[in-house]
């Protein structure tokens, strides 16, 4: 399990519905160089191709994914955006999702 903390960074907070236009084509450009923290809200149905497709385009950035947020299941799994596509390759994702994606690093 990867446990690092996250730099956080002013936020760029995209709600659900626009989680599949940022990461339609002309969308991906914008996105792929935003310096600020990322947070995505996503339903459960949608978490593994979301997780998929902000791989493809953002890079192996680090990741908090926190399931039930505020609620008595919390639970926060800090990882790699690579690392995170493994986690629900057995376990069938429930609850609803935030995502907290770190910016664009300089050197990347």
């Amino acid at each position: 399990m990867y446990n690092k903390q996250i730099y956080v960074s002013p936020l760029t907070i995209r709600r659900t519905i626009e989680i599949e236009s940022c990461l339609m084509a002309a969308s991906k450009e914008e996105i792929k160089d935003e310096k600020r923290t990322l947070v995505f809200y996503e339903a459960p149905h949608k978490l593994i191709n979301t997780l998929n497709d902000l791989y493809n385009t953002l890079g192996d950035r680090e990741i908090a994914i926190v399931r039930e947020l505020t609620k008595l299941h919390e639970e926060v799994v800090r990882t790699t955006l690579s690392q995170s596509l493994s986690l629900y390759e057995d376990k069938k994702p429930k609850g609803e999702y935030v995502l907290i994606i770190e910016g664009k690093r300089h050197e990347q």
